[in-house]
């Protein structure tokens, strides 16, 4: 009977570990995003003529901020922006490419660790030398804006707008990206770039014979 009980409690231990659960129930999504609503109506945002209503976009947005997988990480990058512009039009353009941006320079962390992990395998199968090593610099100087050029399927969550006593129209958006999708860019990035990078490398070195 004791060891049938052990064996249960294993079972229920390892379903704690493999089901992931929410960071925040829908009830609590709902009550967070009525609440965010109000302050910022309060504050002059308003949603765009046929938006969805400021409360459904909030929810959104809280429901892929906090979901996670089993591993407890953010199944979603977020990527948020705050222009302003003369015209909504033109300020809503831009607020959609300062959020790749935000979710392009967020992914800088996995982009140097990608990077070092390859140029390692590289020298350590001879495919290059400690002279002809390429910094991980080199390879990242411009790799945010490629990054960012590169992610699509964007899920826009949130957009306001608000009218500023000098004419201007400032705009708030978040928009979501998929973790996995993400990362996969970021491999797909750093991949081509250090191949360039290293073709150009041994070029010089050729050359140089």
């Amino acid at each position: 009977m004791k060891k049938l009980f052990l064996i249960l409690v294993s079972m229920f231990t390892l379903s704690g570990i493999l089901v992931a659960k929410p960071a925040l129930s829908e009830k609590e999504i709902l009550k967070m995003a009525k609440k965010e609503a109000k302050r910022l109506k309060k504050d002059g945002w308003t949603v765009a003529p046929g938006a969805l209503p400021m409360e459904v976009q909030l929810q959104r947005r809280y429901t892929k901020e906090f979901d996670v997988d089993e591993n407890e990480q953010n199944r979603y990058y977020l990527g948020t922006s705050q222009p302003t512009a003369q015209f909504f039009d033109a300020a809503s353009i831009q607020a959609a490419t300062l959020c790749k941006l935000d979710i392009a320079g967020q992914l800088g962390g996995k982009m140097q660790t990608i990077i070092q992990a390859e140029l390692g395998n590289k020298q350590t199968s001879g495919v290059t030398g400690s002279e002809e090593a390429v910094s991980v610099a080199q390879v990242t100087a411009a790799l945010t804006e490629k990054v960012q050029a590169n992610l699509r399927d964007i899920i826009p969550l949130f957009e306001v707008m608000k009218k500023l006593p000098n004419g201007n129209v400032q705009v708030q958006r978040t928009v979501a990206y998929s973790r996995a999708m993400a990362e996969q860019v970021v491999r797909e990035v750093v991949a081509k770039e250090l191949e360039n990078a290293l073709n150009g490398l041994k070029n010089k070195l050729d050359t140089a014979k």
